[in-house]
């Protein structure tokens, strides 16, 4: 299916593209203060606009993609559709890594990218089937994160 008709289901994956938004969101409202990684702004200027451009329209473009053409049987064609998806965006930040163009801080690095990747694009089909579910884990997978990588609560409160 081509993307322009993957634009014609916009509404059958807009709760999903809202919770990878707003997660997004989050991540960046509660961790200003301790990125444990952020993006070098092609105009120092305006970071903000880098993570707006990710926020709304790299990332929903991304769920809608992803959601629209994942197969929809075959449990060897879905195993290998969630590694190419993770292949590509771990490429992708490999590449934006060894540019500068992101950097890595609070022991964070390429290889939790990836790892953050394996479990992201799962939780992603999960919030699409079971919303409920996918809110629940993510709550536990964020306390993880956050006592993992010492965040500590001043800069999360």
């Amino acid at each position: 299916m081509a993307a322009s008709q993957a634009w014609r289901r916009f509404y059958d994956y807009h709760a999903t593209i809202l919770f990878m938004i707003s997660g997004n969101l989050l991540h960046l409202f509660f961790s200003s203060q301790y990125m444990v990684w952020y993006f070098v702004p092609d105009n120092a200027a305006y970071p903000v606009h880098t993570e707006l451009v990710y926020t709304f329209i790299i990332f929903p473009a991304t769920v809608l993609l992803f959601l629209d053409r994942y197969p929809k049987s075959g449990k060897w064609k879905q195993l290998i559709y969630l590694a190419w998806w993770v292949l590509i965006y771990s490429a992708c930040e490999w590449v934006l890594s060894e540019t500068g163009r992101i950097v890595y801080d609070h022991d964070w690095s390429w290889a939790w990218s990836t790892i953050f990747d394996c479990m992201m694009f799962p939780m992603l089909l999960l919030h699409h089937r079971n919303p409920i579910l996918a809110y629940g884990l993510s709550v536990l997978i964020v306390v993880a994160l956050v006592y993992g990588f010492h965040v500590p609560m001043s800069t999360v409160l």
